[in-house]
């Protein structure tokens, strides 16, 4: 059977489950805002006079005006102002944000066809599951190569939108994802232009094009996506088939289990980790801590955490366990590690660099040990970097495949607060030794310097003292004992006047 066949069936007689139905409900809710943002950006303005004033029969409403224009026409101005912001929503199996192109063809379809709410979920619901069977075998080497998979994916996705709310039968709904694949286009150069919001408009506006002609007749090739010359091998897809992805398609629903990212900011989601990073590392306490016994390999402290997709995990060399990492890919989650010497690996690809700003490599590579093949079966990133300021070299593996080498590298620098952490655990908390070395010791040794240091931070500020918290803490550790007025212990004095305070350290509650 085809991809073409498969995708067919599935699209004209798909039973959607109420949860993938409810996942679709929040994810037009959340477009049609983001929609009526983008609606003034001037790429959306300009996309939308042209679609009024060369438009056909005004049968299909944009949002955010009033004017109406023909199906094509719609979805191309909705489209455009859905991704304007950059804020819509993101599937990080396509490597897409899938509503914009889905929804700019969903609306004007539905219209078309006197569709209800419920049909417009489940023609969305149909449209994802087919971005995402193709996401996952086609990415990351088409999103390397330099397509911008909203645009290509979302093509196809649109046009399986259409099709369910034309109420095609699997062959028409095949003819119209068949014709989408020649129309499928979109290139990331255009990255930081008009064109890029504009391309997830062309997506909606060709799905519901191609739908269109297939009803009324047009016949296309029914080996277009996985055929000698089709669209996966034409668009470097990972494998030039479906595979497990396509025998998948229908029984699992990508939409529930891997689910929908919502965006916290208006920007590509590329850039989420790193905005995410960098607001982490303006606050210097840990959102994670967990205290084991003396007898704990770091790795298994990966079985503790519950990976958040879209967040990134940065670890150093005694994390590396292949096997639990692929656990982060699983989750559409990512991870920068420092690699070890003594890994097996193949190159596949080398992307090209700029060794001005340290980066030396940048690869695609897979492992080709037995064990850690099986382990984490998927390609993995590379990255050398040299640090000037240290004057080493560094080799980072990461799952993302996004972000610029040098990102990458920066991101994996920022780990460096950890051990600021540590070293302030041991300045301020006078913690250079554990007593005992249960869990229940660990514990208890930390708690009482972390409640003595709490109550000198609260004496601190009611007692309005100028000296930082670690000179407090300095004080009192030499006179404990003494029975000088603890006000006059602490009075400024020119003995008290060197701090530890400085840039490259924690400083915690020193208010």
């Amino acid at each position: 059977m085809s991809a073409l066949t498969l995708f067919g069936e599935f699209v004209s007689r798909a039973a959607v489950p109420p949860p993938a139905r409810a996942a679709a409900r929040d994810a037009v809710l959340d477009t049609v805002g983001v929609t009526l943002a983008g609606s003034v950006e001037p790429a959306a303005r300009l996309v939308r006079d042209v679609a009024c004033a060369e438009g056909g029969a005004p049968r299909c409403g944009i949002l955010g005006v009033a004017e109406r224009t023909g199906a094509g026409w719609a979805a191309l101005a909705n489209g455009t102002a859905a991704h304007a912001l950059d804020f819509d929503d993101m599937c990080f199996v396509s490597l897409a944000p899938p509503s914009a192109p889905l929804l700019a063809a969903g609306l004007p379809v539905a219209e078309l066809a006197d569709a209800g709410g419920a049909a417009l979920l489940d023609a969305y619901c149909v449209g994802f599951e087919i971005e995402a069977v193709l996401g996952r075998v086609m990415n990351p080497t088409h999103y390397e190569h330099g397509w911008h998979a909203t645009a290509t994916l979302g093509t196809i996705g649109a046009a399986a939108t259409a099709a369910r709310l034309l109420g095609q039968d699997a062959q028409t709904a095949a003819c119209s994802m068949a014709i989408a694949t020649s129309e499928a286009s979109g290139l990331k150069e255009s990255f930081g232009t008009m064109v890029k919001p504009l391309q997830a408009g062309l997506a909606g506006r060709s799905g519901v094009l191609a739908a269109l002609l297939a009803t009324a007749g047009l016949t296309a090739s029914d080996r277009a996506v996985d055929g000698p010359q089709g669209l996966l091998v034409a668009m470097q897809a990972r494998q030039p088939e479906l595979g497990d992805a396509g025998a998948a398609l229908g029984h699992v629903w990508e939409i529930v289990d891997g689910g929908i990212t919502v965006k916290l900011y208006p920007s590509c989601a590329a850039t989420h980790p790193t905005i995410d990073t960098l607001l982490d590392l303006r606050g210097n306490i840990p959102a994670f801590i967990h205290i084991t016994t003396a007898k704990w390999n770091d790795s298994w402290v990966l079985d503790e955490l519950t990976p958040e997709p879209g967040a990134f995990y940065v670890m150093d060399r005694a994390y590396i366990d292949f096997e639990r990492l692929f656990v982060f890919t699983l989750c559409s989650s990512f991870f920068v590690v420092r690699t070890k010497k003594n890994i097996l690996l193949q190159r596949r690809y080398s992307h090209p660099v700029d060794k001005s700003t340290g980066v030396r490599s940048d690869q695609t590579v897979l492992l080709t040990a037995i064990e850690s093949a099986l382990a984490y079966p998927d390609p993995l990133r590379r990255i050398s970097y040299f640090d000037a300021e240290t004057n080493k070299r560094f080799k980072f593996l990461t799952n993302n495949f996004a972000l610029p080498a040098l990102t990458i590298a920066r991101i994996y620098k920022s780990r460096w607060q950890i051990e600021l952490f540590f070293k302030w655990i041991k300045q301020h908390l006078r913690i250079k030794q554990f007593y005992g070395t249960s869990e229940n010791a660990v514990k208890t040794q930390i708690w009482i310097a972390v409640s003595v240091y709490v109550l000198v931070a609260i004496a601190r500020k009611r007692l309005g003292l100028e000296a930082s918290l670690y000179q407090i803490l300095q004080i009192l550790s030499v006179t404990l004992f003494e029975k000088t007025p603890i006000l006059q212990a602490l009075q400024p004095s020119d003995s008290h006047e060197n701090s530890l305070d400085d840039p490259n350290q924690l400083i915690l509650f020193d208010f």
